[in-house]
This record gives C-alpha cells, sequence and structure tokens, in this order.
C-alpha cells in the first residue's frame, strides 16, 4: 500500500508541475461552488478510450465532505484519472487523490465497476 501512494505521489507531482489546468465546467452544489479543470497536456487517446486528469477545486474550502476518518477534514481539490470509453459513452475514476486544507491527503484506487457512470 505505501508503495502505491508513493507511485500515486510521484505521478501526481509531475501530472501537477506540468499541467494545462483548463477550466471546463463549474457547479454550484448544496456545499458551494465546485469548479472543474482537465489537464489538456496528459490526454491520452487509445481507440475509443479517453484518459485524463481531472481535478476539482472547491471553493468553499471549509466543506466536510467525506465521511469516516475524513468527516472532520475541509477538502481543497480532489485529482481523478478518469477514463472515458467514448463507444459506450461511459466513464469511471481509476485513481482518486483527495487534498485537504490542513494540507494532508488521502489516495484511493478505485474498481472500475464500482465507480462507473454515463456520459
Amino acid at each position: 500500500m505505501r508503495i502505491l501512494l508513493l507511485m500515486f505521489g510521484l505521478l501526481t507531482s509531475c501530472v501537477a508541475s506540468a499541467a494545462d489546468w483548463q477550466t471546463y465546467g463549474t457547479r454550484h452544489t448544496e456545499n458551494g461552488v465546485v469548479t472543474a479543470y482537465v489537464d489538456a497536456s496528459r490526454i491520452v487517446i487509445d481507440q475509443n478510450f479517453r484518459r485524463v486528469w481531472v481535478k476539482l477545486d472547491y471553493a468553499n474550502k471549509k466543506a466536510h465532505l467525506l465521511s469516516g476518518e475524513f468527516s472532520k477534514k475541509s477538502l481543497d481539490f480532489v485529482l481523478s484519472n478518469k477514463v472515458i470509453d467514448c463507444k459506450r459513452q461511459t466513464f469511471h475514476n481509476e485513481t482518486m487523490l483527495f487534498v485537504f486544507t490542513d494540507g494532508t491527503s488521502h489516495a484511493v484506487t478505485l474498481d472500475a465497476a464500482s465507480v462507473a457512470g454515463r456520459c
């Protein structure tokens, strides 16, 4: 698990340093405004699939959106590695990194079947 977190940390630091974040939407939620960005420099095209890095930036830095051990932490932003199947018009997140306002973070590797959605 530590190796996974280290690899994810190295990968996301490379993504952050060479990123070309482009705004692709803003949403008003019950927890405040969330702005979504996509890293235009890291889009990978493989036949019907697109792999992209997405950043969700929470304007309300005091929002407590997670449960369990992270319920008292305020989210700053979330990075996710999203896979989009253009043929099926579905997507899923492979990994997510929750970054909190106190500077700590929590990485999660996800099972595609458990987090799939429709485009």
